[in-house]
């Protein structure tokens, strides 16, 4: 046994065969038999939507399937859309591999790379393979891996670990591939539309780093000094590729009305974030809204669930045998270290816990602080991080004691058996435990006295499986817990796939559809139905800025009828509303029966197009699939492009929501795009055959977006040849 696993390849079969066992401790999830949850449905949307736009040479700038249009950049900065390895997906995108399976193995394997970074760091900061594989071990089987699927913020924590592994490793020694390293996590942090997390951790991280190794910290300045100067090619086309991976967010935050360039407002309102939605910024977010649910929340939500046979999303959960080091750790020395750990963790719960007195202070002072929500991220982000490293170090300090005299070694065997009788009484206190936890305490408690009576050693390979056994047990009937509590089974379609393939081509009606709609019409009597309905339109998590005032003024009659109109609309009476200033009951008598008449906003200062137009109609027409007049000739999600053939010159709703960064030509010349019916695009097309271009965005940021795309490839392309090359000269000066 001890030939086949020896000391080189013990770590990895363990590390192999936990990630095994994690995946069983899964399967309902990873293999499409329970629902994801919450957040997770969203994000898993919108990597599909990113994905299949990618996989056919599209950057989704527009998402046109979600309320009548969006700006998709949200979402997609909230996914990091640059990241190289979702890669991953879209190839297996080409071999028609099923979205599903494609995801969820993605997201397995994200994590996995993500635990792999944690044992790494771990191993450079302990420099002991035992404790490093146990802090590995506590990390994966914490319930922060469960949160993949019900929340979105691995996506964050992931590159946030390889960071502060390669930042840890270029201190101790500067090497390219660890200065890359640290400027391609950078980047991928940089496109995240929650970036501020991160730069609060870094910031505590420098703070207590600088009170606790002033000197270290002078000398690794010193020594990134030397290595910029030695490395000037080099490290300026790092800083200039970091410098680039600042656009999207930069544009992202111009959008919501940042006021970068001359901008009449936010283009979109994020109503769920900031209960007003008429804040200066849209991605701003209200104290209100932050402060509902917090770090402490999720700490009392988590000590609410004693019995661990009630086991749900979102519980704070670290395996038990991490408290009982926790304990026993109490009686070693303290260590520089462990102080560290303690301070960087506690700090921060202190910082961002929003009952304690400074996170009201930062909120009104830092303007950044008004850019993120969700608290209780840092809970799971940071402080269960630190925590599991502050256990290693308390684990290193157990086994690095030695007993100098018979009298101490039992004082402390008697130590260990109190500690473990302590969390016997503390599991039957209130309820019956669960067998694999007294089966933990009871093996802890005979592993530890063995290990202090000095009856095995502590270099051999029998104590790092004996902890992998003591970790693992207790995961296991947890999340097995967690998988009959949680009983929802995966749905039939999510958003995207409960239509066709190419659900981002604009769909019309048939003709037979259209003649139902022009029947209802005609036998509405606006006047007494309107006001009459008791609903209001949906609530939204985001929306166009002018769409929302679509739903907030609107009756749901009149809502709901001109939700149920085609794509594309025809009219002939032009109604000019200056500055906005519409009369909703006008509006709303129209849209219930249809009326040929268009509302067309005038912005002081814009004059209105001198077209003479003549109805010959009561009714605006709706454009079917079946049209003669108005045919797609083609579409994606930022473009539609449309073949008119008209008798009159008219004018075209495109009921898409209206959006600055939308552009109208026809037949190649630049034409005005009018805030149409409130909420809407529209466009004056002359008589005869036309070719009408609805396109977002100008050519500039598709090949901006195009060219980051090609920068981060080139940097995580440069990430694994530097690091192949460094560790063969690492291998050729070992070797001389």
């Amino acid at each position: 046994m001890q030939k086949l696993l020896t000391d080189r390849n013990l770590h990895p079969l363990l590390i192999i065969l936990s990630f095994l066992v994690w995946i069983f401790c899964f399967k309902g999830f990873i293999f499409n038999h329970l629902s994801l949850e919450s957040d997770a449905i969203a994000y898993y949307e919108h990597f599909q939507y990113f994905t299949d736009n990618i996989s056919r040479g599209v950057y989704p700038f527009w998402e046109a399937g979600r309320i009548k249009g969006i700006p998709a950049e949200f979402f997609m900065r909230r996914i990091g859309s640059f990241n190289p390895l979702f890669g991953y997906i879209v190839i297996q995108s080409f071999f028609e591999i099923p979205f599903r399976f494609t995801y969820l193995s993605f997201l397995a394997l994200y994590y996995f790379l993500g635990v792999i970074g944690f044992y790494l760091l771990a191993l450079r900061i302990f420099q002991n393979k035992t404790v490093a594989l146990v802090t590995y071990l506590l990390f994966m089987f914490s319930s922060i891996g469960t949160r993949m699927f019900d929340s979105y913020f691995l996506l964050v924590v992931i590159p946030m670990i390889w960071f502060f592994y390669f930042l840890v490793s270029f201190a101790c020694h500067q090497k390219r591939h660890f200065f890359i390293g640290i400027i391609f996590t950078l980047m991928i942090l940089a496109t995240t539309y929650v970036p501020f997390f991160f730069i609060n951790i870094l910031l505590t991280f420098i703070l207590c780093y600088g009170i606790f190794y002033l000197k270290e910290s002078g000398l690794f300045l010193q020594n990134s000094f030397r290595f910029v100067i030695k490395n000037k090619i080099f490290t300026s086309l790092c800083m200039i590729c970091l410098g680039a991976s600042l656009i999207p967010g930069i544009l992202l935050w111009q959008d919501a009305g940042g006021g970068l360039v001359d901008k009449k407002g936010p283009e979109f309102a994020l109503t769920q974030r900031n209960a007003s939605g008429e804040a200066e910024n849209a991605i701003s977010v209200g104290l209100e809204t932050i402060t509902s649910w917090g770090i402490e929340e999720d700490i009392l939500y988590a000590v609410s669930f004693e019995d661990m046979r009630t086991f749900k999303f979102a519980i704070l959960y670290i395996p038990v045998f991490a408290y009982i080091i926790l304990l026993l750790g109490l009686a070693c020395r303290i260590h520089k270290r462990l102080l560290f750990f303690f301070v960087w963790g506690f700090g921060t719960l202190l910082i961002f816990a929003h009952r304690a007195p400074f996170y009201h202070f930062l909120y009104k002072e830092i303007f950044y602080f008004k850019y993120f929500r969700n608290l209780h991220f840092f809970l799971w982000m940071i402080i269960l991080p630190v925590f599991i490293l502050f256990i290693g170090e308390q684990l290193k300090l157990i086994m690095e004691f030695h007993a100098s005299s018979s009298k101490k070694k039992m004082w402390i065997i008697a130590a260990t058996v109190f500690v473990h009788i302590f969390f016997i009484g503390l599991l039957f206190w209130k309820t019956e435990p669960i067998s694999s936890s007294v089966a933990v305490i009871i093996g802890s408690c005979v592993v530890f006295i063995l290990l202090f009576l000095e009856k095995f050693s502590k270099e051999g390979i029998w104590l790092p499986i004996i902890f992998f056994g003591l970790i693992v047990i207790q995961p296991l009937e947890v999340y097995g817990y967690l998988g009959k509590n949680f009983t929802v089974p995966a749905p039939k379609g999510y958003r995207y796939e409960k239509g066709a393939k190419n659900y981002e081509k604009i769909v019309l009606p048939d003709e037979n559809r259209v003649q139902e709609l022009k029947e209802e019409y005609k036998n509405v009597r606006a006047e007494l139905l309107i006001g009459k309905s008791p609903n209001k339109p949906p609530g939204t998590y985001m929306v166009t800025h002018e769409y929302k005032r679509f739903l907030d003024e609107l009756d749901f009659l009149a809502y709901e009828s001109y939700n149920a109109r085609s794509k594309i609309m025809i009219y002939d009476d032009i109604i000019w509303v200056k500055n906005k200033k519409y009369n909703f009951d006008q509006i709303n008598a129209a849209f219930v029966k249809n009326e040929n008449k268009a509302f067309i906003n005038l912005e002081p200062g814009d004059p209105a197009e001198n077209v003479s137009l003549r109805s010959f109609s009561q009714y605006a027409d709706m454009v079917s699939s079946d049209s003669k007049i108005v045919q797609v000739v083609d579409s994606d999600t930022n473009h539609l492009v449309l073949k008119t053939d008209f008798d009159r010159t008219r004018f075209l709703v495109y009921n898409d929501s209206y959006h600055g960064d939308w552009q109208v030509s026809v037949d190649g010349e630049p034409k005005t795009l009018w805030l149409a019916n409130i909420a809407f695009k529209g466009v004056f097309v002359p008589a005869g055959k036309h070719i009408v271009r609805f396109q977002y965005g100008e050519p500039w940021r598709y090949w901006t977006y195009y060219l980051l795309f090609a920068v981060f490839w080139a940097v995580f392309f440069a990430l694994i040849i530097l690091s192949i090359q460094d560790r063969k000269n690492s291998c050729k000066k070992v070797i001389v």
